[in-house]
């Protein structure tokens, strides 16, 4: 049998500590990540039915973030042709988010944008370490676009809104349908 002094069983047990991966920290944040607030698409009476019926038959939840009390993540604009409303709403299955835009509310060729995992939208939001689930949209006018546009991009060739992607008290994203094909530039940093 093996003898090892107390000191040695110490110190091996302490190095064992030291380079062992942080599953604790990880496992608290995936727990935390379970109680995110998520609404059922009928929540939302302003979406048009044949929305609400395809977010249903997509298994989508609507996630909430910490900071507001009224329910949001839904946002309707004109983000596909000046003077149509579309609808924007961030859908979450599986712990996966993504944006699925409804041009005029139709529910053919359905845009989907920034896919992302939401645990990686989770964050500390107190000095309590609370975790809080932090990816919100919102609509981007016009105006709000052509204030955020890289100079490759000119501002007479924005006449729709934008749909901003916004990592809440980090950064956003906005997501334009420029030429057919939708970009991405920096929003609020």
């Amino acid at each position: 049998m093996l003898m090892i002094s107390r000191s040695k069983a110490f110190f091996y047990l302490v190095l064992l500590i030291l380079f062992s991966p942080p599953v604790l920290a990880q496992d608290k944040r995936l727990d935390e990540g379970a109680n995110v607030v998520r609404l059922a698409p009928a929540s939302f009476k302003e979406l048009p039915l044949l929305v609400v019926a395809d977010l249903e038959a997509r298994q989508c939840t609507i996630p909430q973030t910490f900071t507001k009390r009224e329910p949001h993540n839904v946002v309707s604009g004109s983000f596909i042709k000046r003077g149509e409303v579309d609808w924007a709403i961030l859908c979450s299955r599986n712990g996966v988010s993504t944006i699925l835009v409804y041009p005029s509310g139709r529910v053919q060729s359905v845009h989907e944008l920034g896919t992302g995992s939401d645990d990686g939208y989770l964050q500390v939001i107190d000095g309590e370490g609370t975790i809080g689930f932090s990816r919100k949209i919102d609509r981007a006018s016009i105006d709000y676009v052509k204030r955020r546009l890289p100079p490759s991009v000119p501002t007479t060739s924005i006449d729709k809104d934008g749909i901003e992607d916004i990592f809440v008290e980090k950064a956003s994203v906005i997501r334009y349908l420029y030429r057919g094909e939708w970009t991405e530039f920096m929003g609020l940093d």
